[in-house]
């Protein structure tokens, strides 16, 4: 089982995300969460959960704690470029689960040349797709002996300090979330379990809320700054989910990119470069997918129909 989304991608890399369910503004996400990683428990072999110390990942961690379900496993990837560690919150990361009663098994990716191959494959397998960083750590993923539980697939974030994220239609996915639907993945995403989980982190502050206005912010905050407005627009709908839900989530505020375009291994390098170029250069902006749900596509003039709720923002 991938997911209740039917996913299509062509040989551009273009993906097509259709669902015949229904969709609406949910509630009570700790218990969604919670209900998918039992049945996840009961019915999955050899599931792992893969923690980034990130705030989706960590949620979700969260949750498993409360639940102590030994079978799930917990896997912390580290992403190393000529032997130092690239995400500087790994180690608090590591102290997080720790304090949580788990000690996850820490599973290196060297990214040297074997590891940039492996991601051109993927790209040469489906077609120019996705976001430089999901291809490194969908090999990252494929490393793995058992199906790796990710925490990715829900709306909000991803567009980080490019693009016009201003005038960014809320219900625009990246298609970078949908990598695990490829049929020789072996991962599967809690949030996209099925649809009561997914539509539980479609809040009313998610449908409502106003854009920040960042005319006093500078023009080039990017995504390697954790800080951010941009990410701030995107995911703070999720982060006050996730905080309102467990207070002590705030230990692991503020999450920092998986790989930085480290200058000292060109190999990295130029494939960061290249992968985004490629990205960049597809027509009408198709790194970025809206669903469509039941014939109608949801987007910011489609919401109060397709979810059946009318934002007051909207009115």
């Amino acid at each position: 089982m991938k997911g209740f989304f039917n996913y299509a991608l062509d040989s551009k890399g273009v993906a097509t995300v259709q669902t015949d369910q229904k969709m609406y503004v949910g509630t009570n996400p700790e218990y969604h969460v919670k209900r998918c990683l039992t049945e996840i428990s009961e019915t999955i072999d050899n599931p792992i959960l893969a923690y980034s110390g990130g705030m989706d990942s960590g949620f979700v961690l969260r949750c498993l704690a409360d639940l102590k379900l030994d079978k799930i496993k917990v896997y912390h990837g580290i992403f190393t470029s000529n032997g130092k560690i690239l995400a500087p919150d790994s180690e608090r990361a590591l102290d997080y689960a720790r304090y949580l009663g788990f000690d996850p098994k820490i599973v290196e990716l060297k990214l040297d040349r074997h590891a940039i191959n492996k991601a051109y494959d993927i790209v040469d397998n489906y077609g120019i797709m996705r976001n430089e960083i999901t291809l490194l750590q969908e090999v990252w993923i494929r490393s793995i002996d058992g199906v790796v539980i990710k925490s990715v697939n829900t709306f909000g974030g991803g567009f980080g300090g490019h693009g016009s994220p201003e005038q960014t239609d809320r219900y625009l996915m990246q298609q970078a979330k949908f990598i695990h639907y490829l049929s020789d993945s072996n991962a599967i995403d809690l949030f996209d379990w099925d649809v009561d989980v997914f539509c539980s982190m479609i809040s009313k502050f998610f449908v409502e809320s106003s854009n920040i206005n960042f005319s006093p912010f500078p023009k080039g905050e990017k995504y390697h700054n954790p800080m951010n407005p941009y990410t701030f627009n995107e995911s703070l709908f999720k982060w006050l989910i996730y905080l309102n839900c467990y207070p002590d989530m705030k230990e692991i505020f503020f999450k920092f990119p998986t790989a930085v375009r480290d200058r000292s291994n060109k190999i990295l390098y130029d494939f960061l470069n290249d992968i985004r170029d490629k990205i960049v250069n597809l027509p009408n902006d198709q790194e970025y997918s809206f669903i469509n749900v039941r014939d109608v596509e949801l987007n910011e003039n489609t919401a109060s129909e397709v979810l059946n709720y009318v934002p007051q923002r909207l009115v």
